[in-house]
């Protein structure tokens, strides 16, 4: 269980602990005694040329010891400015997140990276009430490189995008999870325009959803769930894709989004429930789902407003 972030836990004398592969090139003030360690409290990173955070060591895995991050600015850079490569118990919250991208075309960067690489464990992490804005690629990208990704709260965040910036607000591949998603906004996501499709923007890839779920190289993402969220004036709101496992979509509100409010294609398992569909030309559509084995239910959504309402190709869902 996360513990409340006591601004009376702040600058006692760090005796016999190396921080350094926590931070870079960051201070830390803390107490070997202490169980709350303050990496970064009201600071900003402007323009910054190294990565602000880079949670790996003994004290970025110990479970007992939460790491919090709390109001906090990073913007105007080329590189990520958190990065979890093995990390528990870590708190991100009230921070701001502004035009990090390499202005390199096909070249993309996340804000936060959840990146789990061999050998790693990520769990218990909370990352709450941040503003999001033209990030190169993704605000969150979960799942990347390794699956051992559990217990992530993505709560109360602001995400936004552009026709010039962006990929999606939260981009979630292979985890094991479970994953909560909840009480976020996503804005104004379009295509990214990248080499690949006749553009020169910083992006790698993306037909414009504000918040993605997918398989990637780190394998298929497992119990996911989406609940609560705006997703506003995107090209798709929010996709779920192949092969994705146990997912909830459930109380969320889809409006005005250019082509789908959510799109299903080719998930394995998934419950989209007591959603809100307003005036998207598409409002909810599911292609190729359940595969084989598993089960789709579609039961009291909400349709408003234009849009066809639910369309079904080469899907059974109980409605």
């Amino acid at each position: 269980m996360s513990l409340p972030v006591s601004r009376t836990i702040r600058v006692l004398t760090l005796i016999g602990l190396a921080l350094v592969a926590i931070l870079v090139p960051s201070t830390v003030l803390a107490s070997p005694a202490a169980s709350v360690v303050v990496l970064c409290e009201n600071r900003t990173f402007d323009g910054y040329t190294t990565k602000p955070f880079v949670l790996k060591s003994t004290i970025a895995t110990n479970p007992a010891i939460q790491k919090v991050i709390h109001n906090c600015t990073f913007r105007n850079s080329t590189l990520p400015a958190i990065v979890l490569k093995s990390a528990q118990n870590v708190l991100i919250e009230n921070s701001t997140f502004e035009n990090i991208r390499t202005h390199k075309p096909g070249v993309g960067v996340f804000a936060i990276s959840l990146f789990c690489s061999k050998g790693c464990k990520i769990d218990n992490i909370t990352i709450r009430n941040n503003s999001f804005k033209y990030i190169g690629a993704d605000g969150i990208q979960m799942g990347v490189s390794g699956r051992a990704i559990s217990n992530v709260r993505v709560q109360g965040n602001y995400f936004e995008g552009n026709d010039a910036v962006g990929e999606n607000g939260v981009d979630i591949k292979g985890v094991v999870g479970p994953i909560i998603v909840s009480g976020n906004t996503f804005k104004g996501f379009r295509p990214c325009e990248s080499p690949k499709r006749g553009g020169q923007q910083d992006c790698t890839g993306s037909n414009g959803p504000g918040m993605v779920i997918h398989t990637g190289t780190s394998g298929m993402p497992y119990n996911v769930t989406v609940t609560d969220n705006d997703f506003i004036n995107n090209v798709l709101g929010l996709v779920v894709s192949a092969g994705a496992h146990n997912i909830i979509v459930r109380g969320n509100r889809f409006t005005s989004n250019a082509d789908t409010g959510l799109l299903v294609a080719g998930a394995y398992s998934i419950q989209a429930d007591t959603n809100t569909f307003t005036n998207n030309p598409t409002q909810l559509r599911f292609q190729n789902t359940p595969q084989l084995g598993g089960y789709c239910t579609a039961i009291g959504n909400i349709f408003a407003g234009i849009g066809e309402k639910l369309v079904l190709v080469n899907s059974q869902c109980q409605q």
